[in-house]
């Protein structure tokens, strides 16, 4: 039977433009100081997130599984942290968890999900040392103690016999359109003739993320080919990363399923959302 791998990169828990699972409970108290619980409402981006892209991405994924086992891997950055504190919802590192682990939650509800991984991802926004990672991982074990849950920094993993090299900073996608995917497939390269002149068989399957954009690239040297996919995030353009991505006028998220199947990768499906993020107006 073959397996779905389902890749999420970057949801970014606990910033206004992050993925917000609705209806998770946050602590507060009361000025007498009773402790009470309250849910953060969604903002305008969170509601499209989790209602025409997150959701309907499991769904699909649930689709293509049709019955088949699912393994999870979330790329890294769960959580925003308080590195960069502008636009978050809550600044509390537990209020942050607790958002990542409803987030997940929705993932490991689906049908037949056999194991999950969480890689650690930027040390500013995962609280140093992969701490977000854990903490959701050993929640999400007691959670659902039957299916297979870890976490780690660069995991060469089998997959239905099928490696795949997952972890979350890699290469961006290129700074020009025409130079797009250059930097994906030098990287990929690299990798490729580093496992061959060492007397490896190269991964099917190569995973980062971090960049917040979609990019895949197939390579074949000699009789090995193998592929690479920049995951897409699962969060807005913050106001830092509009800085970093010196204004991009667009936004890919979303994720992306493998069918694997007695290691070959039968099938790449990204269920990815590109819109314009310009402000239209006529003056």
């Amino acid at each position: 039977m073959a397996t779905l791998l389902l890749v999420m990169s970057d949801p970014h828990a606990g910033h206004k433009l992050g993925l917000l699972a609705p209806g998770v409970e946050l602590y507060d108290e009361r000025p007498t100081g009773e402790i009470v619980r309250y849910s953060p409402a969604l903002t305008a981006f969170q509601d499209w997130a989790w209602f025409d892209v997150y959701v309907p991405g499991l769904s699909r994924a649930a689709q293509l599984a049709n019955g088949a086992p699912i393994v999870i891997l979330n790329l890294g950055d769960m959580v925003h942290g308080d590195g960069h504190a502008e636009q978050l919802i809550c600044t509390r590192m537990a209020d942050q968890i607790t958002i990542a682990c409803a987030n997940m939650r929705a993932a490991l509800d689906l049908p037949n999900v056999r194991a999950a991984r969480f890689v650690f991802g930027t040390g500013v926004h995962e609280f140093g040392e992969g701490s977000a990672a854990l903490m959701v991982a050993s929640a999400m074990r007691i959670a659902y103690p039957a299916i297979d849950i870890g976490s780690l920094y660069h995991g060469l993993l089998t997959v239905d016999g099928a490696t795949v090299d997952c972890a979350h900073h890699g290469p961006g996608t290129g700074n020009r359109l025409w130079l797009y995917g250059n930097n994906v497939r030098y990287y990929l390269r690299d990798i490729m003739l580093q496992e061959i002149v060492n007397g490896n068989t190269p991964p099917a399957i190569v995973l980062r993320g971090h960049v917040h954009t979609y990019a895949r690239e197939l390579l074949t040297i000699g009789t090995h080919t193998s592929q690479m996919v920049i995951a897409p995030s699962l969060c807005g353009l913050s106001d830092y990363a509009r800085k970093a991505s010196k204004s991009a006028s667009s936004l890919t998220v979303g994720m992306v399923a493998f069918l694997l199947d007695a290691g070959r990768v039968v099938d790449c499906v990204p269920m990815i959302e590109t819109i314009d993020v310009r402000t239209r107006e006529v003056i």
